[in-house]
């Protein structure tokens, strides 16, 4: 193995995420933050965090997880902080 992180699948390369957290209802924060802290699935597993937050009777939280798998994902990996304003949906 060479220098500089190089192997059988090139080099190694630290990528940055553009922007900051995604900004989600209030709601939604707390639905995904007690999905998480259940540790029932990985965070990944959209299916499944959907269907735990509907378990939780967090029904809002659910659909909007379905309706914005972009932002969702994002989220995942630039965390999540809770609109200004009311906490209801979009």
């Amino acid at each position: 193995m060479a220098g500089g992180g190089d192997d059988k699948c090139g080099p190694f390369r630290r990528v940055r995420l553009e922007g900051g957290p995604v900004a989600v209802p209030a709601k939604v924060l707390a639905a995904i933050e007690a999905v998480r802290d259940s540790g029932v699935t990985n965070m990944l597993d959209r299916p499944r965090v959907i269907e735990i937050a509907r378990a939780f009777e967090c029904d809002d939280a659910a659909e909007w997880i379905e309706e914005h798998r972009s932002e969702y994902a994002n989220g995942i990996f630039r965390g999540f902080v809770a609109e200004e304003g009311a906490g209801g949906g979009e």
